[in-house]
């Protein structure tokens, strides 16, 4: 997870430096991996205002480009196709290195003097591919670093979160954990819209046919867009989150992906057949081309979203190639939703997919946050796009909100802290990370936030108390520990007793695969890695000699192996064999000869 140090100050104010950010972060459970200083990758690059333009006199494909620096002006020799006066562009003068490296030099180009360059985005490191310089806004001051103007001038702080922290896996989870270190409020995005023209339902029907797959699906429809391209510094923090930009809705649902934590996605309500959108289990045989060009076969395990016709995206994995929006898009379906974790989980790696959306889905997302992310991105799309958002929101929810209540005993909480926390104190805390805490005598009752799906016990909010108030801030204990044993099960202790044998005659313990090929196992495996591994193997002898075979091509002369491992022979039957293998030849200080059966 990728956020950057200004996108969190938009949510929440503090005065720590990035470095002393990171360092808090990191003791309250969240690890800041790296930090990135992306403002230092364009030290020198400013911008410059195109005021005149000259023929080349040796060359027509070049011309020659008066440059006005804000406290001068240099020419700078250019084949761009997209430069003109008043044009607003990053320069990067002699001397300058770009990102990857490159020092920028005053070049002499067909007997004319360049003095520096005008960057494409590709020089500048933030595109694979483009048509010209980079363009930037009119407002733009000559002279001002380019990466300030850009939305560049930022820290990136890799995050490498648990497994149980989706809610973190947003710039809005991270901010809350940010103010509940610095006693700091959050800030809310504006998700106010104005509603024009006629209603959603009119235009669009949701339908969901597996409510365990789905228990919440929303949408909004909008109206009227012009696909084009997103603005500067939208691009910008998609590029420092590691996403490419591609369109301005595309982008505007990954932007709020990244914002609140929560995967939408866009349809172009034009190629849904009927207008509607059916949740449901794929069809054996059914073939969607997805977003990356490839034709996957699905099946009963996966869920899709369809039209009345067809499948038109993978939930919450990817969507397809048949309801792509395009530069022709004028009508959208906007798709905000909850996904069950262990059906996306497994619809994903069934067809080998992992996206920023599935990533975040399997671990869990928050479904009472459909409609706010909803809202959110349908505001940014009227706003880039020119649309209207039409009136209402098509919300099918298939169950109950969920609800989590803990009785929290502060008395627990500090026996098991080993530390002095104040039941005021520790009721702050938990209001700090949006917990509703009601006191009471000895004992506070605790409504857990819907976004905190990993916090379902007591000894969860004890841990948060210990987050926040701070591991450093807990006192050592250096009291022994009288040992105690664990009997161990007879079948371990003849196991270790057996392995203790051989290794002391001179074998060494392999380690081999249950899955084998179908010749040599009877319990076939559904979503095998590969056929020659698609069976539970009935005995250890096949697989002791691939480690043989393996070891004699490799010219080792002495193999003495043994492997106490479980076997398959049948149905549910499960057993515990050893066995072990002696090949090549046999050497002692006196002969050396093959091994025979005697050995």
């Amino acid at each position: 997870m990728r956020v950057t140090y200004n996108w969190l100050k938009e949510f929440v104010d503090f005065e720590m430096s990035p470095a002393e950010l990171a360092e808090k972060l990191t003791m309250a459970g969240l690890e800041v991996a790296s930090l990135e200083d992306w403002g230092g990758r364009f030290a020198g690059i400013i911008v410059g205002e195109i005021v005149e333009e000259l023929p080349h006199p040796k060359a027509e494909r070049l011309r020659i480009y008066g440059v006005d620096l804000g406290d001068g002006t240099v020419e700078v020799v250019s084949s761009a196709p997209n430069l003109r006066p008043g044009l607003k562009v990053p320069y990067a003068g002699p001397g300058t290195r770009l990102p990857d490296g490159t020092e920028v030099q005053r070049a002499r180009i067909r007997g004319v003097w360049s003095e520096g360059m005008l960057c494409s985005e590709v020089e500048l490191g933030l595109a694979s591919e483009a048509e010209g310089v980079m363009e930037l806004p009119e407002d733009s001051e000559p002279g001002a670093p380019f990466a300030g103007v850009a939305g560049l001038d930022d820290v990136v702080f890799e995050l490498e979160l648990t497994p149980n922290r989706p809610d973190c896996m947003g710039v809005l989870g991270v901010a809350r954990e940010v103010a509940a270190l610095t006693g700091g409020e959050v800030r809310l995005p504006d998700t106010s819209i104005v509603e024009e023209g006629e209603p959603a339902s009119g235009s669009a029907e949701v339908v969901v046919e597996d409510p365990e797959g789905c228990p919440r699906y929303s949408a909004r429809v909008v109206r009227g867009v012009r696909v084009g391209r997103s603005p500067l510094w939208m691009r910008a923090r998609l590029i420092m989150a590691g996403l490419r930009p591609i369109s301005d809705v595309v982008d505007v649902t990954n932007y709020v992906l990244l914002e609140l934590g929560h995967p939408l996605h866009a349809f172009d309500l034009g190629k849904l057949s009927g207008g509607k959108v059916v949740v449901r289990r794929a069809r054996k045989e059914e073939i969607l081309e997805t977003l990356d060009g490839v034709e996957r076969e699905l099946d009963g395990e996966v869920l899709v979203i369809a039209d009345a016709e067809k499948p038109v995206a993978i939930a919450g994995v990817m969507g397809g190639a048949n309801s792509e929006v395009s530069s022709e898009t004028e009508s959208l379906l906007l798709e905000s939703a909850y996904f069950d974790p262990v059906v996306v989980r497994r619809g994903a790696k069934k067809l080998g997919i992992s996206t920023e959306a599935s990533r975040r889905f399997e671990r869990g997302m928050d479904v009472e946050a459909t409609v706010v992310a909803l809202d959110r991105t349908a505001k940014l799309v009227s706003e880039l796009t020119g649309g209207k958002v039409a009136p209402g929101i098509l919300d099918v929810r298939c169950a109950p909100p969920r609800r989590v209540r803990i009785s929290f005993r502060p008395d627990r909480a500090r026996r098991l802290l080993g530390v002095e926390v104040s039941d005021e104190e520790m009721a702050r805390i938990l209001r700090s990370l949006r917990f509703v805490v009601r006191e009471g005598e000895g004992s506070m009752e605790v409504e857990v936030p819907s976004f905190r799906v990993d916090v379902y016990r007591e000894v969860d909010l004890v841990e948060e108390v210990a987050r926040i108030h701070g591991y450093d801030n807990i006192p050592e204990n250096r009291q022994g520990i009288v040992p105690f044993e664990v009997p161990r099960r007879p079948e371990r202790l003849l196991a270790s007793r057996t392995r203790e044998i051989l290794t002391g005659l001179g074998m060494q313990e392999v380690v081999t695969p249950s899955m084998v090929h179908p010749e040599f196992g009877s319990v076939r495996v559904i979503n095998a890695p590969y056929e020659g591994a698609s069976a539970m193997r009935t005995h250890l002898v096949p697989c002791l000699l691939e480690v043989v075979s393996e070891n004699l091509r490799r010219r080792v002369e002495e193999v003495r192996i043994f492997e106490i491992g479980r076997v398959f022979p049948g149905g549910d039957v499960e057993e515990v064999h050893v066995g072990g293998m002696l090949a090549g030849r046999r050497r002692r200080w006196d002969e050396a000869r093959e091994f025979d059966f005697y050995d």
